[in-house]
């Protein structure tokens, strides 16, 4: 059932205020990126759904698509099943903690040779939403990170190059 929950392109491309965007792959797994990464206390807000923010959770499964327009905008969403709301609740409480750990910092994503420093913005948690934003340096666009819980299911989006907001918007609408 994880696979209805994630968003068409067409309502990717409406919240992203554009269109041509297109999936580029789907994952039933999460990556794991920490290797890459300066400081993993900002793992949660690298990127979404990574293995180790959510080892040790009692997720049962996720499902997640990316949807991008080459070097434009890029949309990772995901959603990750808990076996109960209390669960996924516990996660969610869990996460605001780590989230806020990296509010207003930096970190290094160093991959395949190459390196980026990316600024995180503050963290802020409305209406049962945690939101910050995630600005790579020498970058022409700003990405956004949302995370949020309804029932047994987190729902974790990563948007990159799109209105202030759209990330919220997408998480949201999931």
């Amino acid at each position: 059932g994880l696979n209805g929950l994630l968003l068409g392109v067409d309502q990717i491309n409406a919240a992203m205020g554009t269109t041509g965007m297109s999936s580029v792959g789907t994952m039933t797994a999460m990556p794991d990126n920490s290797s890459w990464l300066s400081d993993q206390a900002c793992l949660p807000l690298s990127a979404a759904a990574q293995a180790k923010v959510y080892a040790g959770s009692g997720y049962r499964a996720v499902r997640a698509q990316v949807v991008a327009k080459a070097q434009q905008n890029t949309v990772d969403q995901a959603v990750v099943s808990f076996p109960s709301a209390q669960e996924a609740s516990s996660f969610f409480t869990t996460s605001l903690q780590r989230w806020q750990a990296c509010s207003n910092r930096q970190f290094t994503l160093a991959a395949n040779g190459n390196s980026q420093v990316n600024t995180v913005g503050p963290v802020s948690n409305t209406n049962g939403t945690l939101s910050a934003t995630v600005a790579p340096a020498n970058s022409f666009g700003v990405c956004e990170r949302a995370l949020t819980v309804a029932n047994n299911v987190a729902v974790d989006v990563t948007a990159c190059v799109g209105p202030p907001g759209a990330v919220i918007s997408i998480a949201s609408q999931i």
